[in-house]
């Protein structure tokens, strides 16, 4: 037993460092799976997706319009990715998405947690609803999110 507490006692870094990969994107990853597996994947991704939304609502409080930037920044603080606006016109928002195991998976469950993160975010810091879905990136390891207002 002491051993296992010894582990819980770890920092983040020197866990992922002992492991090779980062600890909490293992334990959400493992969560999501086992999750599917109780209750299926249509409902996973529902399920998922709106809490998610939820949360990017709550990153995006308090951000004006023309704070997308940092209200990125936090959405990749808690995803563990790196993102970027690519394009804004009317209507259309494009953000690039790199370095993110989420969206390295083929679960859609995991790509809803991401999507429903930034749709969330988009929310509350433009006012009006989007709706998203996830494309390949142009250069490996990216992925490109678009969302489109809701009329």
């Amino acid at each position: 037993m002491p051993h296992r507490l010894a582990t819980l006692m770890v920092s983040p870094s020197e866990w992922a460092a002992r492991q090779g990969s980062a600890p909490a994107a293992d334990l959400f990853g493992t969560l999501l799976d086992r999750f599917m597996d109780v209750v299926g994947p249509a409902a996973s991704e529902a399920t998922f997706h709106y809490a998610s939304v939820q949360e990017g609502l709550r990153i995006g409080a308090g951000h004006g319009p023309n704070e997308l930037a940092t209200a990125l920044a936090r959405v990749d603080g808690v995803l563990g990715h790196r993102s970027r606006l690519l394009e804004e016109s009317r209507g259309t928002v494009r953000i690039s998405v790199a370095g993110s195991d989420m969206l390295a998976s083929t679960s859609p469950v995991r790509h809803a947690v991401v999507r429903g993160m930034l749709e969330g975010m988009l929310r509350a810091v433009r006012g009006v609803p989007y709706v998203g879905r996830v494309m390949p990136g142009h250069v490996p390891g990216e992925s490109i999110l678009e969302f489109v207002l809701v009329a």
